[in-house]
């Protein structure tokens, strides 16, 4: 009798076992939940467009003046959140992280707060000073502590333009006094680093790109 009952438990242990190894997929926690799955569209012109006019949204973000008020506001922490930083950590990077999220855009960027995350991966940096084609929300590295977001590329693709018109966060816009979101014009020398992460995402989704 005791051998039996010990058989019986054995084997309710191994059934429990294997039905957490059938349904483990179904229980483990979803990455970036509340945000959509896909992209919102697979054309990627339309696609770096809805990106863009999301952080365009943003525009009236602005921090109160003050130190204590550094990199706090109710929609910093949603950025920040969304990249599992600290609520009033700088968020240049995680901002516009969360406006691809918003998209369908769940870039593959281990530490999508952290600047150096953008541009870590050379097969995805764009040589536009050797005629490489600058695209919208491309990821723009400024003084190397420091990204933004191409709101205009024609500035890259003129070589005769000087300045690029660029969306930042967590910047004042050069002549602005309050941090927050802005659209800022750079001059091209301030730029260190350009890197295209929406072509090779789509690829990764559908094996190929729709330009137009």
């Amino acid at each position: 009798m005791a051998k039996s009952n010990y058989f019986r438990h054995h084997c309710t242990w191994i059934l429990i076992v294997v039905s957490i190894g059938a349904h483990g997929q179904a229980l483990k926690k979803q990455p970036f939940p509340g945000f959509p799955e896909k992209p919102v569209t697979n054309n990627e012109s339309q696609l770096r467009r809805a990106i863009l006019d999301t952080a365009q949204t943003q525009l009236k973000l602005r921090e109160k003046p003050g130190a204590a008020n550094n990199n706090r506001d109710p929609q910093i922490t949603v950025y920040n959140r969304a990249s599992g930083v600290p609520d009033n950590a700088f968020y240049c990077a995680s901002a516009g992280f969360w406006c691809h999220l918003k998209n369908g855009v769940r870039l593959a960027i281990p530490s999508p707060a952290a600047v150096r995350s953008w541009f870590a991966d050379p097969k995805k940096h764009v040589k536009w000073q050797q005629g490489q084609k600058v695209q919208v929300m491309d990821a723009v590295s400024l003084f190397r502590s420091h990204v933004e977001f191409v709101a205009d590329p024609a500035g890259f693709n003129d070589e005769d333009e000087e300045l690029v018109q660029l969306i930042g966060f967590n910047t004042t816009g050069g002549g602005k006094t309050l941090q927050g979101c802005h659209l800022n014009w750079r001059s091209k020398s301030w730029v260190k680093a350009v890197t295209n992460h929406i072509t090779p995402f789509l690829k990764n989704q559908n094996g190929t790109a729709a330009k137009n």
